[in-house]
C-alpha cells in the first residue's frame, strides 16, 4: 500500500461500514477500535498490496457488524484478539459450509442409493406368467386339433387355413406385487409368434377385461379383450393371439411351431420384454391352400 491503509478504497469502505455498525457504541471506544484496525492494517500490508491482499486482511478481522456486536457486549479485544476472533469466525463459516456440503453429499448418496434400489426392484420384478390354461380360439380349429407327445414335449396342431383368422388363447397371471400393463406383441425378427419360419401373419393380441369368472384362472370365451390392459398384482387374465394365416406350407407333413410368446410389459416407469413359455408347442400343419387351383408341378403352391 502507498502511504496509509486509510487510502485504500476497500479499507475506506470497511471503515465506513464500521462507523455505521458502531453508532450505538461510545465514541471513545469506536475511535480506539478504529485506530487499532488502521495500525494493524499498516503493519500487516505491504506498501504495494493489491485488492486481494487487502480483502484477505480485512476478512481476517471479521465483519464490521461482528466487531460492533462484541463492542456492544462490553468487550475490548486487542488487535491480535480481533484478528484471531475474525479468523475463528471465518473458520466456523468454512467448517459449517463443509458440514453442509457433507450433509448434502450424504443426502445425494442416499437419494441415489434409494433410486437405484427402486429401479432394481422394478427391473427384477417377475413379469406376466403362463397360468396353465390354453386352447385354440376358433371352433374350426379346436374341433379338429391333433395332440401328440414326443420326448415328453406336448404338441397341438391344426390345419392351416390360408387367408383365414386362426389363433389361440392362454391364461396368464401377474405374480408380482406391482400392477403390470401388457402393451402388445413384440414385432420384428425377435417375435417368433409374429414371423416364425416365414410368418403366421400379422398378429392381433388382446388381454381380457376383468371378469368374476376369471378370479381363479381358467379360460372363457364370453369376455371382451383390449390392449393395452393393466393387470393388478396376483390377478388372472386371458391373453389371446390371433392372425390371418399367410404362412406357406407345401405338402403334407410340413408345419410351423411356436412355444413362446413375446410381449411388451410396462412395470412402473419401465417397459420390458416378457418371454412367456407355453409349456407345449402350437403348430400349423400344411399344405397351405393355393391361390392357383391348377398349379404346375414345379410351381410354388402358395406364391
Amino acid at each position: 500500500m502507498s502511504g496509509t491503509a486509510l487510502q485504500h478504497r476497500l479499507v475506506q469502505n470497511y471503515l465506513g461500514r464500521l462507523s455505521v455498525a458502531m453508532r450505538r457504541v461510545p465514541t471513545a471506544q469506536y475511535w480506539e477500535l478504529r485506530e487499532q484496525i488502521v495500525a494493524h492494517l499498516n503493519d500487516a500490508l505491504p506498501a504495494d498490496a493489491d485488492d486481494a491482499q487487502v480483502a484477505d486482511a480485512l476478512s481476517r478481522l471479521g465483519t464490521p457488524a461482528d466487531l460492533a456486536a462484541e463492542a456492544k457486549a462490553g468487550l475490548r479485544p486487542t488487535m491480535r484478539e480481533v484478528a484471531a476472533a475474525g479468523a475463528r469466525r471465518n473458520w466456523a463459516k468454512v467448517a459449517g459450509a463443509r458440514r453442509r456440503s457433507k450433509l448434502i453429499a450424504l443426502v445425494v448418496v442416499l437419494v441415489l442409493a434409494t433410486g437405484a434400489s427402486f429401479v432394481a426392484v422394478f427391473l427384477s420384478t417377475p413379469l406376466i406368467a403362463f397360468e396353465g390354461s390354453s386352447a385354440w380360439w376358433y371352433r374350426q380349429d379346436y374341433m379338429h386339433e391333433t395332440d401328440t407327445s414326443a420326448d415328453g414335449v406336448m404338441q397341438t396342431t391344426v390345419q392351416v387355413r390360408s387367408g383365414q383368422r386362426q389363433g389361440f388363447a392362454i391364461g396368464i397371471y401377474n405374480p408380482s406385487n406391482f400392477t403390470e400393463t401388457v402393451l402388445g406383441p413384440v414385432v420384428g425378427m425377435n417375435a417368433p409368434f409374429d414371423s416364425p419360419n416365414g410368418g403366421f401373419g400379422p398378429v392381433d393380441m388382446g388381454v381380457s377385461l376383468p371378469s368374476r369368472e376369471l378370479v381363479n384362472g381358467g379360460l372363457i370365451r364370453n369376455v371382451a379383450f383390449t390392449l393395452p390392459e393393466s393387470i393388478p398384482p396376483h390377478q388372472f387374465r386371458i391373453l389371446r393371439i390371433t392372425w390371418i394365416s399367410a404362412i406357406c406350407l407345401q405338402g403334407k407333413g410340413s408345419a410351423v411351431l411356436i412355444d413362446t410368446i413375446y410381449v411388451r410389459v410396462r412395470v412402473g416407469w419401465f417397459t420390458r420384454t416378457d418371454a412367456i413359455p407355453l409349456g407345449m408347442a402350437w403348430g400349423l400343419a400344411g399344405p397351405s391352400h393355393s391361390p392357383d387351383p391348377r398349379p404346375g408341378p414345379d410351381q410354388n403352391t402358395c406364391h
